[in-house]
């Protein structure tokens, strides 16, 4: 912080300083006033998951915390006010059968492993865990990219929730497009943009007099079991 303050003073952007390493040690208090002045910062260890003692910390290898931890973090400045109150959420489970459905992949053509139970499931998992269970919900699905299989091929879900909170999910198991489960968080303060493909998170914020300021990037490391 203090080094921002330097920086800043000499005249230097804030949005030109970018902070690493800021999930070594998870912090919240420190990783939201970085925010708050308006400077990038990066989670750059994700997939580094292992501990040392603490007495030994200094000792170059550094202590890393779980994943999870990390996404709880995120999760908390969210509930923190971060992005200002929750409004819109949105997720999908775009995946291409068309390769995947022979040999050992066979068991994707089972009809009771439809596309919103085998895969669209984690999308809609997530929101719930950002805005809690929905009360109401309505789907529509077609059926045009996958002959072989019986179920609906494209699925689009539309949910509402508590404290007037709206959210959709489309889930695709033979879109023609790389996989991703693209994940947009809405609130009356700010937005973030996710992908569990994507080395990077968006991050929108307001100033003081509510305009949208430059987009911050947060650099993540891919970790998920379709890409690479």
């Amino acid at each position: 912080l203090e080094v921002i303050e330097i920086l800043t003073r000499e005249g230097m952007k804030a949005e030109k300083i970018c902070i690493d390493h800021v999930d070594v040690w998870l912090r919240h208090d420190y990783i939201r006033a970085l925010l708050d002045k308006g400077a990038f910062v990066e989670f750059d260890n994700f997939g580094k998951e292992y501990y040392i003692r603490r007495e030994v910390r200094n000792s170059g290898y550094g202590l890393f915390v779980h994943d999870i931890d990390r996404v709880r973090l995120l999760k908390k400045m969210i509930d923190d006010g971060l992005i200002g109150e929750l409004f819109f959420v949105e997720s999908e489970y775009a995946h291409d059968y068309a390769l995947l459905l022979s040999g050992a992949s066979e068991w994707r053509r089972d009809p009771e492993r439809h596309g919103v139970v085998g895969g669209g499931c984690h999308a809609v998992d997530l929101l719930r865990w950002l805005a809690g269970d929905p009360k109401e919900v309505f789907a529509y699905g077609t059926h045009k990219l996958l002959p072989m299989v019986e179920y609906d091929d494209a699925t689009i879900a539309i949910m509402k929730f508590d404290n007037n909170v709206a959210g959709k999910v489309f889930v695709s198991t033979g879109c023609k497009r790389d996989y991703t489960m693209r994940t947009v968080i809405y609130g009356t303060k700010g937005t973030i943009i996710c992908d569990n493909t994507s080395p990077t998170m968006t991050l929108f914020t307001v100033d003081e007099e509510g305009v949208t300021k430059e987009p911050q990037t947060i650099e993540v490391e891919v970790n998920n079991h379709n890409a690479a």
